[in-house]
């Protein structure tokens, strides 16, 4: 049974478009790890510097095996700690499963 990522990113104001750029170089890194970026989302009421993406992946394993992957990316060096300047709170993670309303 398939399980999903959702990340929420609250971003500092003025820093959407910077934020865009980094996170569209991280998604096929990502992807390279399992990871199937289901759709990515920006609050247009309320907060809008918030981002949503919801991430399919295999199982609760792949999370924690992602993230080894990543730091050990020469890619992510330059990468990582510019995003992380631009986050306004810690990234946030939930692993979710579908619901059996769901379609």
């Amino acid at each position: 049974m398939p399980m999903y990522v959702h990340a929420t990113i609250k971003i500092k104001p003025g820093k959407l478009f910077e934020a865009y750029e980094l996170l569209g170089r991280i998604v096929p890194e990502m992807e390279k790890g399992g990871w199937k970026l289901i759709g990515a989302y920006q609050g247009v009421i309320g907060q809008t510097s918030t981002l949503v993406d919801i991430w399919e992946v295999a199982d609760a394993n792949a999370v924690p095996n992602l993230m080894g992957a990543l730091a050990a990316n020469p890619k992510m060096a330059d990468i990582a700690p510019r995003l992380l300047e631009l986050f306004a709170e810690e990234e946030f993670l939930q692993l979710m499963v579908k619901a059996p309303y769901s379609p």
